[in-house]
């Protein structure tokens, strides 16, 4: 019988990311498992077995049946349906008795594709329990229809009402009960589920994972652009470079936000007076204002009437990098501040987030996440309190269970020192808009945490729940075929739709890819400008050729408006065909070399669409979660769009299969088979865990990357000779205990640690790289080698000139040693007769300089010959 047999160990406790086996597409295949637990033998006897596998494309197959025990061993007759896709796969087994239930560390097989006719075969979600399930629900519809027959005889038997009340009640709720089994089991094998559009969206999910997720990039131009700041009266004000003679705001519709928390007021000039204000409440984070030709945005205002200090510097800051103005009102929510132009991510890893209806993450309690993404801490030693950051929008309630120290809600903003909390030392708030919760906390030993915290969307509290979130950073495979993260994607946006830019979208492979079609560009005087010819209307025009690859010219830019077409008398930037044409005032540049000046000393910022390349990503598919689920995009001050599937149907919810799906995807299965053992390690299981920055090499023990920036050693570092940390830190673990501390600095270095089992940390060990082997060598063939432990080879050539029957000559080392060398050598060549006419003796003298001498072998007169000395050296 044409079978496959594979025999292999698998340690219960010990996850191993080497495949076990390799098998083609469609075979039949037996695995004979010998089950170890911490590297002994573990027996089974009467535990029931199942297996679990899920498959590159998503689906999952169940099998209980056709597994069979013999001690430490497991034979498993593997379900065909294991084996349909090919790619690294996903198993584990699932132990369980009477006394509780054991599941396997994750194992890997790796399914070759066929080449033949077998492909017909369809890949399915394959659950052994779901013919039961089937039957159960035929079973359900016989047993609904039989009582529904009955019910209407009960009610025909008016006569008897009193004698068959109690049966006619009894039918009643048979029925209502039958009822919601069939719809269940109708739902079983639906795949029911619903697409979602936005950033921060609860939605109602089953247990499964979010599916067919696309997003679209976006870019925004932050309109008002910064002149100068001052104070008028007490009064607090930012001024913008608008003017009537560079005005880029006029006849726009304009979005302006208030990310201060305050009441602030913006005002309107017109031809180059004061028209009008704007006022923003401490509630409102935007308003929508439209311009006239004339009118423009002239400066925010901070009044002292409305709580602001103009001596404070954090007012200050907080106006200035609240100065926020966009044209595209798809944009709805901006809580970073930039200048010019900013595309989701802006330079910054782009994550995405699912967490289930619990949003309050307890491990940010203690963290500080550089850069304010989600978290803000202030505080003394003795106390701190930490603000999360709930998501924009919508009521939220919140809760917790015990401690002395309870949670406090804000409805705004970060709050200033001395700010009094809304509520304060209550179990239960509800906290409406967007805000912070406080979470204080203390190391005095009468003070206890709060526990069981839970917040969630609404106004009624949901039963407590663990917190969950599954979190992948999106990566791609450049074109050197290295995996890289996507910091920015690029769009443009028009009346609410998406016209052109970058998206990452799911293809029908089951892969995830990036297409690029956006594109940065920078002009910063180094351009071949050529100048349009004579002014018109005070404007000179200006141009580039060679945008041959642009197919869709709408230019997004950050220092002026965009024109349809050129139009040599009005300021802005335009296109036609493959040329770039930029018209400015007279004053700004009149000629070529007054524009590469100015460009030199100001760079104008550019985004257009470019030829479309794309990319593979690695998957991004994050899991939903029973009941609940709220996915996030993290990528810096702007959205992008977004949209996806989620789970609704009763399939994915049954626990079951649901805690092993949970399992399985802890590591991204579909696009990793190109990358090797180690670098798939690295990259899914530590590299998108982010910790926070380092200040103690002892402190970075939990796995995952922290950050390194001190301008200086901080405690316990490797003994580098840089001035400056800055870099990364990687920790991964050997088991529970044991762990190493990878270091990678920016200067190149990488240093290696090991922690044993009792705590111990080992030497800092340096990583050789190109830089640990300096050398040279020069025009006459002398030359120097260092090695990475110190030691030092250097070699040349010396000529010596006979004085007589001998000759005798200095060597000078290159280098000077600092410690000990030993130096040798022998001829090279001479000048007047055979090679083993000459002898030569050649040793060392100092650290800097050996000696070499030559002699006549027959003791002949050599007077104005020359030989030549070849030598080496080697020490510290």
């Amino acid at each position: 019988m044409a079978i496959n047999n594979f025999r292999f160990n698998l340690d219960i406790e010990k996850e191993d990311y080497i495949p076990k086996l390799k098998i083609k597409q469609y075979d039949t295949a037996i695995f004979y498992v010998n089950l170890f637990k911490n590297s002994s033998q573990f027996s089974v006897s009467n535990e029931t077995i199942k297996m679990f596998v899920r498959k590159t494309d998503g689906n999952v197959v169940y099998q209980e049946d056709g597994i069979t025990l013999d001690g430490s061993t497991i034979k498993i007759n593997v379900n065909n349906q294991s084996f349909t896709c090919s790619g690294l796969t996903y198993a584990e087994l699932e132990l369980k008795s009477s006394d509780g239930q054991v599941t396997s560390s994750t194992f890997l097989y790796e399914v070759k594709e066929k080449v033949g006719s077998d492909k017909a075969i369809e890949s399915v979600t394959d659950i052994a329990t779901l013919d039961k399930l089937k039957k159960y629900m035929e079973d359900a519809k016989k047993e609904l229809e039989k009582f529904k027959n009955d019910f209407s005889k009960i009610e025909d038997l008016v006569a008897n009402k009193d004698k068959l009340e109690g049966q006619n009640e009894d039918a009643k709720k048979n029925i209502v009960e039958l009822g919601k089994v069939l719809e269940d089991a109708n739902n079983i094998t639906s795949d029911e589920g619903k697409y979602i559009t936005g950033n921060n969206v609860v939605s109602e999910s089953t247990n499964g994972y979010i599916q067919d997720l696309k997003l679209y990039g976006k870019s925004a131009v932050n309109r008002f652009r910064f002149r100068s700041q001052g104070v008028v009266n007490t009064n607090l004000y930012v001024y913008s470079k608008e003017s009537p003679s560079d005005n880029t705001t006029g006849g726009k519709n304009l979005r302006i936000f208030n990310n201060t928390g305050k009441n602030i007021v913006v005002d309107i000039n017109s031809n180059g007076v004061y028209k009008r204000s704007i006022r923003l409440t401490s509630i409102e984070k935007f308003k929508d204002v439209t311009l006239s030709n004339e009118e423009y945005l002239y400066c925010f205002n901070a009044l002292t009437s409305d709580g602001w200090h103009s001596e404070l510097e954090s007012d200050r800051k907080l106006l200035k990098n609240s100065c926020i103005v966009v044209d595209d009102f798809t944009v709805e929510n901006i809580d970073t501040y930039f200048e010019g132009i900013a595309s989701v991510g802006n330079g910054y890893e782009i994550e995405v987030l699912s967490t289930n209806s619990n949003l309050f993450d307890g491990e940010l309690r203690v963290a500080h996440l550089e850069g304010g993404k989600n978290i803000y801490r202030e505080g003394t030693a003795n106390t701190l309190s930490a603000l999360i950051k709930i998501p924009v929008g919508g009521t939220y309630y919140c809760k917790c269970e015990g401690g002395t120290r309870n949670i406090v809600g804000y409805f705004k903003d970060k709050p200033k020192p001395g700010e009094a909390p809304l509520k304060v030392g209550v179990d239960t708030i509800t906290v409406d808009g967007s805000g912070y919760l406080v979470f204080y906390m203390t190391n005095q030993s009468n003070i206890t945490y709060p526990k069981n915290i839970m917040v969630n969307f609404g106004n009624i509290a949901d039963p407590y729940i663990t917190h969950k979130q599954d979190k992948k950073t999106i990566l791609f495979k450049d074109s050197d075929n290295k995996w890289k993260t996507i910091t920015n994607l690029t769009g443009y946006w028009e009346n609410g739709k998406f016209i052109w830019g970058d998206t990452i979208e799911q293809h029908s492979d089951g892969k995830y890819y990036y297409h690029k079609r956006g594109f940065d560009f920078i002009l910063n005087g180094s351009e071949a400008w050529g100048d349009n010819g004579t002014p018109q209307g005070g404007c000179s025009t200006f141009y580039i050729r060679g945008f041959s690859g642009i197919s869709k010219f709408k230019i997004l830019c950050d220092k002026f408006n965009y024109n349809i077409s050129p139009m040599l008398s009005t300021v802005g930037i335009s296109s036609q065909s493959n040329i770039l044409y930029l018209t400015v005032k007279t004053d700004y540049a009149s000629n070529v070399t007054e524009l590469k000046n100015k460009l030199k000393i100001d760079n104008i910022r550019l985004v257009f669409e470019d030829i479309e390349k794309i990319y593979e990503c690695l998957d991004i598919s994050t899991r939903a979660f029973r009941n609940k689920t709220m996915l996030s995009i993290y990528s810096g001050a702007i959205d992008p769009g977004i949209s996806y599937y989620v789970p609704t149907g009763f399939l994915s919810a049954d626990n079951s299969i649901s805690e092993k799906v949970e399992t399985l995807d802890k590591y991204s299965e579909k696009n990793t088979k190109d990358i090797n053992d180690l670098t798939s390690n690295i990259e899914n299981n530590y590299f998108n865990i982010n910790r926070r920055l380092l200040t103690d090499f002892n402190n970075g023990t939990q796995e995952g990357k922290y950050y390194l920036h001190s301008s200086s050693l901080i405690p316990n570092s490797p003994p580098t000779s840089t001035t400056g940390l800055y870099g990364i830190v990687e920790v991964l673990y050997k088991n529970e205990n044991e762990l190493f501390q990878f270091v990678t600095l920016h200067s190149g270095e990488s240093w290696l640690r090991f922690r044993n089992g009792h705590g111990d940390w080992d030497k800092w060990h340096k990583l050789v790289t190109q830089d640990d082997f300096p050398s040279n060598i020069d025009s006459q063939g002398t030359g120097y080698q260092y090695l990475p432990n110190g030691m030092l080879m250097q070699w040349g050539t010396t000529t010596v000139t006979f004085d007589s029957v001998k000759g005798s000559a200095i060597i000078r080392y290159p280098v000077t040693y600092k410690a000990y060398c030993k130096c040798t050598g022998n001829l090279e060549s001479n000048d007047y007769g055979s090679y083993s006419e000459t002898n030569a003796v050649v040793g060392g003298q100092t650290l800097s300089q050996g000696f070499c001498e030559v002699r006549d072998i027959n003791g002949s007169s050599r007077a104005g010959k020359i030989a030549r000395v070849t030598w080496i050296v080697i020490g510290r």
